[in-house]
This record gives structure tokens, C-alpha cells and sequence, in this order.
């Protein structure tokens, strides 16, 4: 499964970890961004370990917290 991912074991535990690092920085948050941050650090980590570059991670994070924003900018 992690050849099918373009993973190793090292790459593999290098993305758990960061995900739980942005998980407990999202701590004291809503429940629904503390329960999605999990699985966005995840998504953000394996992003950047296959992309080689931070800036895909970066522009994701930004605009995942755009559309909130802008939500609730239209609907005030």
C-alpha cells in the first residue's frame, strides 16, 4: 500500500506526526475544524512530501480557510 502511495515508512510516519502537530494546533477551535484538522494535516503533509514543495500545501490551507470566510461574509 505505501509503493501505491509513493510512500515509505519514514515518509509515512513523518505525515502522521504532522498531522497530529496541526491537529493540537487547532486545539481550542471549533469542534468541526478540531475534528477536520486531523485529516487536513494529513492531506496537507502527503501533499508537500509529493509535491516537493510547500507552496500547493500553502495555497490549500489558504483557500480552505477563504471559502469559510467568504461563506459567511455573504450569508451576514
Amino acid at each position: 500500500v505505501l509503493d501505491w502511495f509513493g510512500l515509505t515508512w519514514v515518509s509515512l510516519f513523518a505525515i502522521v506526526a504532522s498531522g497530529a502537530v496541526f491537529r493540537m494546533i487547532h486545539l481550542g477551535k471549533n469542534d468541526l475544524e478540531l475534528m477536520l484538522s486531523l485529516p487536513g494535516g494529513v492531506a496537507i503533509a502527503y501533499m508537500t512530501i509529493r509535491s516537493h514543495s510547500i507552496w500547493p500545501s500553502v495555497i490549500s490551507h489558504w483557500s480552505l480557510n477563504l471559502i469559510p470566510l467568504g461563506i459567511l461574509l455573504l450569508f451576514k
